[in-house]
């Protein structure tokens, strides 16, 4: 847990509380929003955010996938301690549903006289009453505290009935377009449509949240809503004028994507597309067209909502947060598809952005500044209780907040990131990213560990493992990391030091 020894931090007069509005994306690599730089992808209304906020340059998720991550979310956990370790429904995760207790964020917030709502992709319950062939009971929005929630919390997308019903009553009959003949389809799931972005699910979704936010323009209480995008996930479903934003707009080609190590480790074979021989980078370039079409088209539906907080008064008087899940890698590292299996940047870190309006900013915050302070998913936890006034104690959670960031008076701060990943897709894994510093060490039970100097190596292409120049480097990394799981309680740890450490002593 965290043992500093940091107050919980209130910057928020008792008598007026903040509305809190969280934002998630769903698998948004950092090249799909404008404001981290270095990308053709257009995102105005998330850089807004980054000009009248603070963004959080160097953030990172606890695992690079869905479920595990979001859990850290609601519990301010790593996901070896709440338990969801992978998706939902998959034999690799030991918790599928998010339980309801006192300890959620939710619960947290009603404590401290929140009205709640949930909005979008949920991907914290099964659905089910009977999961494995036993009775289980699930655990919906409503169940842990949310009062109002809107719609797409079923996990169905794009199959959702109730997105199906909306596009029956507003006559929108999808139109897809014909793509033209390839011998391969493209590495990604790619469609466009004729349709305007009223048919897209995440119009559909984003029309749920201003309803709620409607709801909220006259309470005597402030609000937290949670709302939850499902892209840029794939697959990359968007309207034709979106995908001529970037029709014919170079793409610049990944630096690593002629990395020749794919053959180094076995878990790198279960990332890489099954084509990846097959495909030139015009392949790629063509879907990562489609993936920041997506992301500009989630991008407008923000401003929709930045717009409705604007339009009705609510902008002065609500924080808002923006983060994703986790990344994508989208065919960097030589052809390398979805998340997880790797131990890079691209699935690693997280966008992360805070904007805080003047009455409730803390000493310190300095509207468009970078922090390049490392962040956490889990921080997001005890930031909103601090912006809150809702109590925690620093030593259940494993997240700091981040308004300690704007202090003056000394605290400390992490030093180190630790990200795990116990497989996807019912295959289990056990991988452990560590980095301190410049030097980023890989964990693989049962295969070839990793070892990056990120200061002379920022593509993360040379494995320097087995440098000699290396050794003291990678032992003193394996036993940091090894006392590290010791503070966490990592359950893995005797698996750790009897295959790793005690060899390298």
């Amino acid at each position: 847990m965290n043992k500093n020894n940091m107050e919980d931090i209130n910057v928020c007069n008792q008598q007026k509380q903040p509305n809190i509005l969280l934002i998630t994306t769903d698998q948004h690599r950092l090249s799909g929003i404008g404001c981290y730089g270095n990308t053709p992808c257009q995102t105005p209304w998330i850089d807004s955010l980054a000009e009248r906020g603070v963004r959080f340059e160097t953030a990172y998720t606890t695992c690079p996938v869905c479920t595990p991550a979001r859990a850290s979310i609601m519990t301010g956990l790593y996901p070896h301690a709440h338990g969801m370790s992978a998706n939902i429904g998959e034999f690799g995760c030991l918790v599928h549903e998010c339980v309801d207790r006192p300890a959620l964020l939710s619960r947290r917030l009603k404590t401290a006289g929140y009205r709640l709502g949930y909005n979008g992709k949920y991907h914290l319950s099964s659905h089910k009453k009977i999961l494995f062939g036993l009775p289980n009971k699930p655990y919906e929005p409503a169940d842990i505290g949310f009062d109002d929630v809107g719609a797409g919390t079923n996990d169905l997308y794009a199959k959702d009935p109730g997105f199906l019903n909306y596009l029956a009553d507003n006559k929108i009959e999808i139109k897809k377009i014909t793509e033209p003949h390839r011998t391969l389809p493209l590495p990604q799931n790619c469609t466009r449509i004729e349709n305007s972005e009223e048919a897209t699910c995440s119009h559909y979704l984003t029309e749920h949240c201003l309803k709620i936010l409607d709801s909220y323009k006259n309470l005597d209480q402030p609000f937290f809503l949670w709302h939850s995008f499902d892209g840029p996930h794939y697959p990359y479903t968007v309207p034709e004028s979106f995908y001529n934003m970037y029709k014919d707009v170079p793409i610049p080609q990944w630096k690593n994507f002629n990395w020749d190590g794919a053959d180094q480790n076995f878990p790198y074979q279960m990332a890489l597309h099954p084509f990846y021989k097959s495909y030139t980078w015009e392949d790629w370039s063509e879907t990562i067209r489609h993936y920041y079409a997506y992301c500009t088209l989630i991008d407008r539906q923000i401003g929709r909502i930045l717009a409705f907080l604007e339009q009705n008064n609510l902008a002065e008087n609500t924080v808002v947060i923006f983060t994703a899940d986790h990344g994508e890698s989208l065919g960097d590292h030589g052809g390398m598809k979805n998340k997880g299996w790797h131990h890079f940047e691209s699935t690693h870190r997280i966008p992360l952005i805070l904007t805080i309006p003047p009455p409730y900013q803390p000493q310190g915050y300095i509207p468009g500044s970078v922090k390049n302070d490392w962040a956490s998913i889990l921080d997001i936890f005890p930031t909103i209780c601090s912006l809150a006034g809702a109590p925690y104690r620093n030593e259940d959670l494993h997240g700091m907040s981040l308004l300690s960031l704007f202090e003056k008076k000394e605290i400390k701060w992490r030093d180190k990131i630790f990200v795990e990943f116990n497989g996807v897709r019912n295959i289990g894994a056990n991988m452990l990213t560590f980095r301190h510093k410049n030097i980023k060490y890989g964990w693989n039970a049962g295969s070839r560990y990793e070892l990056y100097d990120l200061e002379k190596d920022p593509e993360e292409t040379i494995n320097l493992a087995d440098d000699p120049g290396y050794a003291k480097i990678l032992h003193d990394m394996q036993v940091m990391l090894h006392d590290f799981l010791i503070e966490m309680k990592y359950p893995g740890e005797n698996q750790f030091r009897h295959t790793r450490l005690d060899k390298a002593e």
